[in-house]
């Protein structure tokens, strides 16, 4: 994912993140780049 962004700001359960956290670290990515690859294939389907 490249070109222009804009930063947001969102609030998550810490449980939540603990998960993200564990997953992005699985597959090498910050928790950033995890919520990125996530919701675009999520908006893929």
């Amino acid at each position: 994912m490249r070109g222009k962004r804009e930063q947001i700001s969102h609030t998550l359960p810490p449980d939540l993140l603990v998960k993200i956290d564990e997953r992005a670290n699985r597959i090498g990515l910050t928790r950033a780049g995890f919520i990125n690859f996530v919701i675009s294939e999520y908006l893929k389907q």
